[in-house]
């Protein structure tokens, strides 16, 4: 096996807008495809499930791995393992699983600020009960939060409850909040939470 053609995205405007189509043609695919065929090898949609795997994707999967679950660390040690396992990401995608990314990498916070983004915001995987935030001091200008948005209310069926979590970000003033998002959650008897 050998990875597929990539292709690098220098801004992020252009990647946001080149994931957005590859969405749009995982779900078409998905609408043609809804179920698996009769080999059970293949369905619908499955590129976009496999953009939160990094093996699957050959370490280009658009999911952040979480510095909050220590593999993710910045050490010589972690380093030397990232060199050690590089040759053999040509041929073995499973190697993605075994490698960590480094998150004060200056190549990705260079890039991010390119373009203008000086925070970063993952979620859902468990950091603890408070968000792990990792200071744009030592990242070289890129703030990154990871914030569990995994709560879940387990005394209901399906495990999720009316359970919901938010992250909020203020600025100092109400100018520097430059960003609203407005939404309404529907609970699964129609009426809103």
């Amino acid at each position: 096996k050998t990875p597929p053609q990539g292709r690098y995205i220098d801004n992020v405007v252009e990647w946001t807008e080149a994931l957005n189509d590859y969405l749009q043609k995982g779900l078409d695919d998905f609408r043609k495809r809804p179920y698996w065929n009769k080999e059970r090898t293949s369905r619908g949609g499955e590129a976009l499930m496999a953009l939160q795997n990094r093996s699957a994707m050959w370490g280009r999967s658009i999911i952040s791995n979480c510095y909050g679950d220590g593999g993710c660390i910045t050490t010589a040690h972690a380093a030397e393992l990232r060199k050690k396992q590089v040759p053999a990401i040509i041929t073995d995608p499973l190697v993605f699983e075994n490698i960590s990314s480094d998150p004060l990498d200056p190549v990705v916070s260079n890039w991010l600020l390119k373009s203008g983004i000086q925070r970063v915001i993952v979620g859902h995987k468990p950091t603890g009960d408070s968000p792990a935030v990792l200071s744009s001091d030592y990242t070289g200008g890129v703030e990154i939060v990871s914030a569990d948005t995994s709560f879940s209310d387990t005394s209901y069926a399906d495990n999720r409850g009316q359970a919901v979590s938010v992250v909020e970000v203020v600025g100092a003033t109400e100018n520097e909040s430059k960003q609203s998002i407005a939404f309404a959650w529907h609970s699964t008897n129609g009426s809103d939470v």
